[in-house]
């Protein structure tokens, strides 16, 4: 028995353990895979059955609601559309939310499938360290060149060359002992003691082999679960875009559900809103009416402890006390109607929230720092109405620039054509003095006799004096004609004004709509925060 027979038990013991463990490896491997792969189509078999359970659900809260609130007209109409179309968002979105847990989980199961993949790789590296340092140490052992240096020293007719190892070496030297009678008992003697020495060597050579084929099958192994790996990795990606999808579609989800949770709350507030606007003016109203009616009681009743004899005040106060006392009587009951229209809109509105609630449904409501819907919606109609203030105003001046432009352009025309005109005038009367000139020059140089001169002029002085006439003519028309553009001139201005005096009033008008409809809808506010202060 040789020395590596003592040392190690026996190589079959080694081979089945080895074995035993690589076997125990991959069953463990394949253990945890079928597990992953269970637990990742546990999840999608639950998102299966999530996507049913949705439908269900829908159908029962359909038939909910129109239990619940057939007996409400207004029910019926705009309000179950949103309702239904709210809830089947909601169902959407609950889904969503388990579809990104459950794909979050597979998710993780991949990375924890691939930690595992990781650390079995590291086990298996440091195995095959291992084997390699053994394999490396044996290798040492089963070295032949001392034994080469041994054999050249015994003289022995025994040729060596660098493909040779233990057991071709040892098969060369029982050639030689066995078969070469003319060798020396010393040379033989010491042949018969390096063949023991081969035959130790050469049982290391089966180990080697075996531990450099045990090396090959966990590379093997290592690439397969490196490819393994990969794979998984590869896998991540999809998931993580449609991870990143899924929240994109739950933010857009959720912008759309809260734009049908305000249309939901319009129902009710809107007209809520309206109530609360008339309630607060009729309100108003009443503290003007009681505190002008207290007023004329306490005028009465001056006029009594005076005994006043002024009966046209007395009965103006009387029948203004009693014109008041009507206004108050009819305020009254205005207010107490609206009161009434309030609560049958709280009913309908609890009505709603409680069925919302009943379904485990929450109606969303703007983060916009409001304390109620009717405010919401009040503080958006004021804002709206200042934007068609600005917007009135706005083209107010639009239309003022329109036109202004227009008019300093009629303007620019008609100045232009009165300075033709004025031009035109100064000629003619440049005209005119030269033809009175002319008149008086060829008077002064008619050479006939006084007589003939008294009783007829001269033909030169009637050709002058009919271009005088001539001249004076055509001055006479372009005054009026001047005078006509003065006047279109004055007609334009005065146009203008007009146009502007009506662009003007007709935007005031508005905008002092608008200005009133803000007051009313501040009081409202100042009436609804005051009775929650309440």
């Amino acid at each position: 028995m040789s020395m590596w027979d003592n040392l190690l038990p026996h190589r079959f013991f080694i081979n089945r353990a080895l074995r035993k463990a690589s076997d125990e490896l991959r069953d463990h491997i394949d253990s945890y895979r079928i597990e992953h792969e269970m637990a990742v189509q546990r999840c999608r078999n639950e998102i299966e059955a999530a996507k049913v359970e949705k439908d269900r659900q829908f159908e029962l809260r359909k038939q909910e609601y129109l239990h619940e609130l057939s007996q409400d007209s207004y029910a019926l109409g705009e309000l179950q559309t949103l309702f239904l179309d709210y809830v089947d968002l909601h169902l959407k979105k609950e889904l969503l939310y388990l579809i990104k847990s459950k794909m979050i989980l597979e998710l993780q199961l991949l990375y924890e499938y691939g930690d595992f993949l990781t650390e079995q790789m590291r086990l298996i590296g440091e195995e095959i360290s291992i084997l390699e340092q053994r394999q490396e140490s044996l290798s040492l052992q089963v070295r032949i060149d001392d034994v080469i240096a041994l054999i050249s020293i015994t003289g022995a007719d025994l040729s060596c060359d660098a493909s040779d190892n233990p057991k071709t070496l040892l098969e060369k030297v029982n050639l030689v002992i066995f078969e070469c009678k003319d060798i020396s008992p010393q040379t033989k003697s010491a042949l018969v003691r390096l063949k023991k020495l081969l035959q130790e060597r050469a049982e290391y050579l089966p180990l080697i082999q075996y531990i450099a084929w045990l090396i090959q099958q966990k590379k093997s192994l290592s690439q397969d679960l490196f490819r393994e790996r990969r794979t998984i990795n590869e896998s991540k990606k999809p998931l993580k875009n449609q991870l990143s999808a899924i929240k994109a579609e739950l933010n857009q989800l959720n912008a759309v559900m809260l734009d049908k949770a305000i249309c939901i709350r319009s129902i009710w507030a809107k007209p809520l809103a309206e109530i609360f606007v008339e309630l607060a003016s009729v309100t108003e109203l009443l503290d003007q009416k009681y505190a002008r009616q207290k007023y004329i009681s306490a005028e009465i009743r001056t006029m009594k402890s005076e005994r006043s004899n002024d009966s046209d005040r007395w009965e103006q106060l009387q029948a203004e006390g009693k014109s008041v006392y009507e206004a108050i009587g009819q305020l009254n009951s205005k207010k107490t109607n609206l009161f009434e229209q309030r609560q049958q809109w709280f009913n309908r509105k609890n009505k709603v929230l409680d069925l919302f609630k009943k379904n485990r449904v929450f109606l969303l409501s703007p983060k916009d720092g409001h304390t109620s819907d009717e405010i919401r919606v009040l503080t958006q109609r004021r804002t709206e109405l200042l934007r068609k203030i600005e917007d009135v105003n706005l083209c107010l001046k639009e239309q003022n620039a329109q036109v202004l432009s227009e008019r300093c352009h009629q303007e620019t025309v008609l100045a232009g054509q009165i300075l033709t005109a004025e031009k035109a005038i100064s000629k003619k009367k440049q005209s005119m003095v030269e033809a009175e000139q002319r008149v008086k020059k060829l008077k002064e140089q008619d050479t006939r006799s006084f007589v003939a001169r008294i009783f007829s002029e001269s033909k030169d002085v009637i050709k002058a004096k009919e271009r005088q006439d001539e001249v004076r003519c055509e001055l006479l028309q372009a005054e009026q004609h001047l005078a006509v553009l003065q006047n279109k001139l004055n007609a334009v201005n005065a146009a203008c004004e007009k146009q502007l005096l009506q662009v003007n009033q007709q935007h005031k008008r508005q905008i002092s709509e608008y200005q009133g409809d803000i007051s009313g809808i501040d009081l409202a506010i100042a009436f609804i925060q005051k009775k929650k202060k309440r």
